[in-house]
């Protein structure tokens, strides 16, 4: 695992793109390539009270019954 952007030591959120992180994969030549990704995805200062566009409406309104967050 590994990030792929700085943290914006002002605001402590996602910050520039790490270019070092940026990858890519070769083709299989002989035998099998199995990989696996899960994305973590977080905020950027200026949409932190946005809901992810990963949420439906059902889940952006469980969220705020859970913890009590108003936009």
């Amino acid at each position: 695992m590994w990030y792929n952007h700085w943290i914006d030591p002002k605001t402590g959120w996602l910050g520039e793109r790490i270019e070092q992180s940026l990858h890519g994969g070769c083709d299989v030549i002989k035998g099998e390539k199995w990989i696996g990704n899960i994305w973590l995805t977080a905020p950027y200062a200026d949409s932190v009270d946005k809901p992810s566009m990963y949420f439906s409406e059902q889940d952006y309104k469980q969220a705020q019954e859970l913890y009590g967050h108003e936009n």
